[in-house]
């Protein structure tokens, strides 16, 4: 009996403090919806506010590219610049002053490129076979000599 007693004390304490711990649990839910509530307040007022914000790009994007549309249409050039084709294969002035910098060296060398001081390679060079025979006839610095070489080695016209 006293052990029934002890244990019908500890059903009711336990179910007390269940009932105890539901009511602060209920309290905590109402004060806990409160707070969801304004949380989920606060973030709709951002996600509204990010709209209103992007909104306000587009429209000052639109503004831009309005204004830039404009600026085009008054400039005197205008048909030149919508009526343009890129032509790819077409080489500019840079680039074939570039280019002019080193055709007489290519040609220069015929179909022997050089690429260092390799000796086969520059005894197979006619412009340098002429050049050393003329300097071991001991003629090498000659205007003649010089004009000889010239003519075997033909620059070509600059471009520009």
């Amino acid at each position: 009996r006293k052990r029934q007693k002890e244990q019908t004390e500890a059903q009711k304490r336990h179910a007390t403090l269940a009932k105890l711990q539901r009511a602060e649990r209920a309290d905590r839910m109402v004060h806990n919806c409160k707070r969801v509530d304004f949380r989920i307040q606060q973030a709709e007022q951002q996600r509204e506010l990010l709209a209103q914000q992007q909104v306000a790009r587009e429209e000052e994007e639109a503004r831009r590219q309005e204004l830039i549309r404009q600026i085009a249409c008054s400039v005197p050039y205008r048909d030149a610049i919508v009526n343009a084709r890129a032509d790819v294969l077409k080489m500019t002035a840079a680039a074939a002053a570039h280019a002019a910098q080193f055709e007489h060296i290519e040609t220069a060398r015929g179909h022997h490129p050089m690429f260092g001081y390799d000796a086969k390679t520059v005894f197979t060079n006619p412009a340098f076979k002429l050049a050393h025979a003329l300097r071991q006839a001991g003629v090498g610095a000659t205007p003649a000599a010089h004009d000889a070489i010239m003519q075997r080695i033909t620059l070509p016209k600059k471009p520009f």
